[in-house]
Protein backbone atom coordinates (compact mmCIF):
# COMPACT_ATOMS: atom_id res chain seq x y z
CA UNK A 1 0.00 0.00 0.00
CA UNK A 2 2.51 2.59 0.75
CA UNK A 3 4.16 1.47 -2.19
CA UNK A 4 1.62 2.31 -4.51
CA UNK A 5 1.41 6.03 -2.50
CA UNK A 6 5.36 6.41 -3.31
CA UNK A 7 4.95 5.96 -7.03
CA UNK A 8 2.13 8.27 -6.99
CA UNK A 9 3.91 11.06 -5.26
CA UNK A 10 6.93 10.75 -7.95
CA UNK A 11 4.20 10.82 -10.67
CA UNK A 12 2.42 13.86 -9.23
CA UNK A 13 6.28 15.75 -8.76
CA UNK A 14 6.76 15.10 -12.19
CA UNK A 15 2.89 16.57 -13.16
CA UNK A 16 3.21 19.21 -11.21
CA UNK A 17 7.06 20.31 -12.70
CA UNK A 18 6.08 19.19 -16.47
CA UNK A 19 7.48 22.58 -18.04
CA UNK A 20 10.91 21.65 -17.12
CA UNK A 21 11.04 18.74 -19.18
CA UNK A 22 9.61 19.98 -22.19
CA UNK A 23 12.22 20.24 -24.30
CA UNK A 24 13.13 16.35 -23.47
CA UNK A 25 11.23 14.17 -25.39
CA UNK A 26 13.07 10.89 -23.48
CA UNK A 27 12.51 12.04 -20.19
CA UNK A 28 8.59 13.12 -21.53
CA UNK A 29 8.30 9.03 -22.84
CA UNK A 30 9.95 7.86 -19.43
CA UNK A 31 7.17 9.48 -17.68
CA UNK A 32 4.18 8.39 -20.07
CA UNK A 33 5.62 4.95 -19.73
CA UNK A 34 6.21 5.21 -15.64
CA UNK A 35 3.32 7.03 -15.63
CA UNK A 36 1.27 3.44 -17.46
CA UNK A 37 3.07 1.39 -15.15
CA UNK A 38 2.25 3.32 -11.98
CA UNK A 39 -1.54 3.63 -13.05
CA UNK A 40 -1.57 -0.51 -13.12
CA UNK A 41 0.57 -1.34 -9.99
CA UNK A 42 -1.54 -3.56 -7.92
CA UNK A 43 0.11 -4.28 -4.55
Amino acid sequence: MYRKQELEDVKNRYNRNIDYYSNYDDIKTFFKNLSAIIDNYNC
